[in-house]
């Protein structure tokens, strides 16, 4: 009877193990699903109602569309995402329907492990243009989104009315001698395109901005490095991307007959102004504005005059079609 009782109370215990056991289980669970929808809240946290989201190609498309009349489609740089062009969408949109988007691998688009390369966008740009029922539009780009533009401009000249392009830098191949005055390069600092620690974000910025008081500092810094791992994967295949010279414009930029804007940083230290004059002479019949006071980012540290210059050039088209 004795060992029947200690049999039993050993068989009680066992019990009360699992059941603990499984209960620990389950609130681990409880606590991941409350955990993961949370992080997912964060990063969309300062989403607004334009925000909305397509599919191209099976890969979820972040995106906003404003505005109404002709189409303006705005092409962010690598590392960077649709609210890059916060200080430009509402003035353009006040007579343009605008469309920006973060393109596949970036900001809150999907990021499918891909080989990306220039291609890659310029296959999901057309990809937007049909979901979104675009015939044609004009585009504006940003570093490498200038790229994407002119090589869309090119595959389909039917669907580009006009084409700004923003210190489009990468769209030549990478010489085999680095020239910091053609290029705006020396040997080692192409790792900056995706810093990976606080030290080369604040090396990156400094060659991406002139105002370095508002846009280097440590609060600067911290928000750019924290953006950054949202496309960290795609911007280093496009950094492989660029020394295999994949999808490069040498001896293809004569193909665009668009009428195209050049806008340029004076202060660029990423892409200086001779790439700008390069690309002046490489496009037939292209106009170059150099901003001063600006680094890389004109239509953030010069948004008045990047808004002005941008809108004129594209209202001088609308004019010549209604006259």
């Amino acid at each position: 009877m004795l060992e029947l009782m200690q049999t039993k109370n050993q068989q009680r215990r066992k019990l009360r193990l699992y059941t603990c056991s499984i209960l620990a289980v389950v609130a681990l669970m409880i606590l991941l699903a409350i955990a993961i929808p949370t992080v997912a809240t964060a990063q969309r946290s300062k989403m607004t109602t334009q925000d909305k989201f397509l599919t191209v190609y099976g890969q979820k498309i972040h995106y906003v569309d404003v505005g109404s009349g002709p189409v303006v489609i705005l092409l962010h740089n690598l590392g960077g995402d649709l609210s890059d062009w916060d200080k430009n969408r509402d003035v353009l949109s006040q007579k343009y329907r605008v469309v920006a988007f973060d393109q596949v691998g970036a900001g809150q688009s999907d990021k499918p492990f891909i080989n990306y390369r220039p291609a890659t966008w310029v296959n999901f740009l057309e990809g937007v243009y049909k979901e979104l029922k675009i015939n044609s539009a004009s585009l504006v780009g940003h570093s490498m989104g200038g790229v994407v533009a002119a090589s869309f401009a090119l595959a389909h000249p039917e669907k580009v009315e006009r084409l700004v392009m923003l210190d489009a830098g990468y769209g030549y191949a990478i010489p085999e001698v680095f020239d910091p005055h053609q290029f705006g390069h020396v040997p080692g600092t192409l790792q900056l395109l995706n810093p990976s620690t606080l030290e080369q974000m604040q090396q990156s910025l400094a060659l991406a901005f002139y105002d370095q008081k508002t846009y280097v500092s440590d609060a600067a810094i911290d928000k750019a490095f924290a953006g950054s791992m949202l496309g960290a994967y795609a911007q280093q295949r496009f950094i492989e991307s660029f020394i295999r010279h994949e999808d490069v414009l040498d001896n293809k930029l004569g193909g665009i007959r668009q009428p195209t804007l050049i806008i340029w940083g004076r202060e660029d230290g990423w892409t200086p102004v001779a790439l700008g004059e390069r690309f002046e002479r490489d496009i037939s019949g292209s106009k170059l504005l150099v901003i001063d006071h600006c680094g890389h980012f004109a239509n953030v540290e010069q948004a008045d005059q990047f808004n002005a210059a941008v809108t004129k050039f594209l209202s001088d088209a609308n004019d010549r079609t209604k006259s």
